[in-house]
């Protein structure tokens, strides 16, 4: 609970965690009405619960508060790059272009904002070395050991000697 933004990730902004629940909101209203217009009612709400479900119910443990399954980040990445890409092209499909296009902006700018989080995820999420991240923005001063290379024995900090933490 120590980060800098909504929840207890470090790396996760108020502004990338808004940002990226507008985009929910995008595909969760966008979404939906697309497949209803094309598919029907029954697929709409299908598609509602899809949209809404997964997010919730599949989260990495560190990231979120409240984690009712746990799954690797790029699960979870995979997820939110989804979400993003429903919100930005049935958007096209059911608005006029002017909200399309502000739609695809927040898209744009939910994962430029949120590009650190996002690298963690794809990174398989490893668990922060709370005594090293720094409160400036949600980076850390160096990365913990054992950061790139999975199963540890990744490179040592920077200005460490080998050994010595």
């Amino acid at each position: 609970m120590t980060g800098i933004g909504p929840g207890p990730n470090p790396l996760d902004t108020w502004l990338s965690g808004g940002l990226r629940f507008l985009v929910e909101l995008i595909a969760w209203v966008a979404g939906p009405w697309a497949v209803g217009e094309w598919l029907g009612i029954w697929a709409a709400g299908i598609a509602l619960v899809v949209l809404v479900g997964l997010p919730a119910v599949f989260s990495v443990p560190g990231d979120k508060r409240q984690v009712l399954i746990p799954v690797p980040g790029l699960i979870r990445f995979s997820l939110e790059l989804d979400l993003g890409i429903v919100a930005a092209v049935a958007a096209w499909f059911v608005w006029p272009p002017a909200a399309a296009v502000t739609a695809t902006i927040v898209v744009v700018l939910a994962q430029s904002t949120g590009w650190r989080r996002s690298r963690w995820l794809i990174l398989g999420a490893p668990p922060f070395d709370w005594a090293l991240a720094s409160r400036r923005g949600g980076r850390f001063r160096h990365p913990p050991r054992g950061w790139f290379v999975p199963g540890g024995g990744g490179v040592p900090p920077r200005g460490c000697a080998p050994g010595r933490r």
